[in-house]
């Protein structure tokens, strides 16, 4: 029964992760395309990364993959950070 009820909750958070995935960016992640674009070197970026209203490891990653097609491909960090962080809490709860 643990099982059944950890794929349950597994399958409807990686459904609901990846439909978030693919909606249009949000005003913060258009903030940080913005400066990673503008940014002329990666000193540059992490200077005005801090100074911004940005999170530092999301704007290098954006800065890294240069300008893309598809704004899911921003997302991808957060897309598999967030499985992990729920896979280990499912991990902990059962303990």
């Amino acid at each position: 029964m643990k099982r059944r009820g950890f794929f349950v909750i597994l399958t409807v958070a990686l459904t609901a992760r990846l439909i978030a995935t693919f909606d249009p960016l949000w005003l913060d992640e258009i903030w940080s395309l913005e400066i990673a674009r503008h940014a002329g070197s990666l000193k540059e970026l992490l200077r005005v990364t801090t100074a911004a209203n940005s999170h530092i490891l999301i704007t290098l990653w954006m800065y890294l993959i240069g300008d893309v097609q598809h704004g899911w491909i921003l997302r991808v960090p957060s897309f598999v950070f967030s499985l992990l962080s729920l896979f280990w809490v499912i991990v902990l709860g059962q303990r």
